[in-house]
């Protein structure tokens, strides 16, 4: 038996086994092997392995050069197939220099029914012409991200991040900057452009981002622990008062903190009127993560597997919305049913005008006024939906809670979010061709080494192969409220509950 060929080139494999590579673009090498040994009966090496991986991939992606000659063409069918969509393109000479891309049904959608706040980050291409991917995501009725719109950009640097935003203002409306907001992590210069560009527009730190720089030079569990007591703080009071224990332990930690502005990162200076209280820029984050995939192909297969993407969520979203049995979603209910769990530890005494005054076990007051929905805790005021001191009064006086969930997150809202519809697009070969001058893809000085596929980890993450454990997590009961034990092992006596049943 002979298992070598000569004619078995990567030419001949490429032709053999492009469906394939199509099905499967992360085929193990070994594997291939095998299934070429087994149809053909010869044996290859791994560099035709990996030559024949990349013939497939020009055939299936295009290749490269093709895609940047076609990119006027493209976001122009863009345009005519999707009325109201911004598509800009620039570039130095010949040579490509950015993209920017804002489909009409997102832009309808998103002022239609998302919150006034917009996340704001950006993450590394690993094709082979590189560049970085600017992205703005807003949140929708169930919390969840909801992308606005991108950019293909030659590096992240202060320039085409004012570019962006200028060009994402606009689509977005700002008429008012005071009434927006926008959470971003340590972007270059963003601060300082937003404060000067959008003035008066509150603006977010991601908070994991904070503690990681603030861990650097500030270890310990103590210090971590808290530091996220003071960032989740609601009130001012809360907030000093963690922070004045931050101080009795590290005082150099504490002045630390003097720089950063707590408007920035804490939620007790956060301002009520975006209805969101979210510290983690993880909406930018959860939709880097959705086009890891697109992230390895050439330009125009990334933006098309990133348009795809969006249509296939959008009607995935609108017809689970159309299913709901509440007004409102499912994890706006799980949050008001968590909250009335929550309530009965509490007791309401009503004083007349729709207010209450609530206590604790603990002996803690505070004051709840429905008519103007809000708490002292101010819980209700950056969310918009009842916490467990509001509930607590609406249960004492059998009034309905639903009716005072903010607006934003009802089905309605929801609907006007998802209910554009991004149209398809057809061919390359179907798009009309402009006559402009094809653009060049940018030059790519070649890094040592084999690319990166993972993303950086920070000296405070573990790795990836550590379990995370609950050491130092704080444990509370969920059947008395009690802390330092779970529900297994309570044994509070609750009123109307027989002891010996304990």
């Amino acid at each position: 038996m002979v298992w070598q060929n000569r004619r078995v080139n990567s030419g001949f494999l490429a032709k053999k086994y492009v469906r394939k590579f199509r099905s499967d673009p992360n085929i193990p090498m070994s594997s291939f092997m095998e299934t070429v040994k087994e149809d053909c009966m010869y044996e290859i090496s791994k560099h035709q392995f990996y030559r024949t991986r990349l013939k497939c991939a020009e055939v299936i992606n295009g290749i490269v050069a093709e895609q940047y000659k076609i990119l006027w063409d493209y976001g122009e069918e863009l345009k005519r197939t999707n009325p109201g969509s911004t598509v800009q393109i620039e570039g130095s000479g010949h040579t490509f220099k950015r993209l920017y891309i804002c489909i009409g049904a997102c832009k309808e959608g998103f002022k239609a029914g998302c919150r006034p706040i917009v996340g704001l980050d950006g993450c590394f291409l690993k094709s082979a012409e590189g560049g970085q991917l600017l992205a703005a995501v807003g949140i929708d009725g169930e919390n969840f991200m909801f992308p606005l719109a991108w950019a293909v950009v030659d590096a992240e640097n202060k320039t085409n991040w004012q570019w962006f935003i200028e060009l994402l203002v606009d689509n977005i409306g700002m008429h008012n900057p005071r009434a927006w907001t926008f959470i971003f992590d340590k972007q270059k210069g963003l601060v300082d452009f937003i404060s000067q560009y959008c003035e008066g527009a509150e603006h977010r730190c991601c908070a994991r981002h904070l503690y990681s720089n603030f861990t650097l030079a500030h270890k310990g569990l103590a210090l971590k622990n808290l530091f996220w007591n003071a960032a989740r703080a609601t009130t001012v009071p809360e907030w000093k008062s963690a922070m004045n224990e931050l101080k009795d332990i590290s005082e150099e930690a504490y002045n630390w903190f003097l720089e950063k502005p707590p408007s920035q990162w804490t939620r007790s200076n956060f301002e009520e009127h975006s209805r969101c209280d979210i510290l983690l820029n993880n909406l930018c984050e959860a939709f880097n993560s959705s086009i890891v995939v697109a992230r390895d192909r050439p330009i125009i297969s990334m933006l098309e597997k990133i348009q795809h993407q969006q249509i296939i969520r959008m009607n995935a979203k609108r017809e689970a919305a159309e299913r709901w049995d509440y007004a409102f979603g499912p994890r706006i209910v799980k949050i008001i049913e968590k909250a009335k769990s929550e309530a009965r530890y509490l007791k309401a005494d009503y004083v007349g005008n729709q207010k209450f005054e609530i206590s604790s076990r603990d002996g803690l007051r505070w004051s709840v006024d429905l008519t103007e929905h809000a708490c002292a805790c101010r819980k209700w005021q950056l969310t918009g939906i009842p916490r467990p001191h509001a509930i607590s009064g609406m249960l004492s006086r059998d009034i309905g809670m639903y009716e005072y969930i903010d607006p934003w997150y009802s089905k309605e809202t929801y609907l006007k979010c998802y209910s554009p519809v991004i149209h398809p697009m057809s061919g390359p070969e179907l798009w009309p061709e402009l006559g402009k001058h094809p653009l060049t893809q940018t030059r790519k000085r070649k890094q040592a080494g084999r690319p990166k596929k993972l993303r950086k980890r920070s000296q405070a993450e573990p790795s990836s192969s550590v379990k995370m454990g609950r050491t130092g997590m704080k444990m509370t009961c969920k059947r008395c409220g009690g802390s330092g034990h779970n529900k297994r092992s309570c044994k509070e006596a609750l009123p109307g509950e027989d002891s010996s049943q304990q």
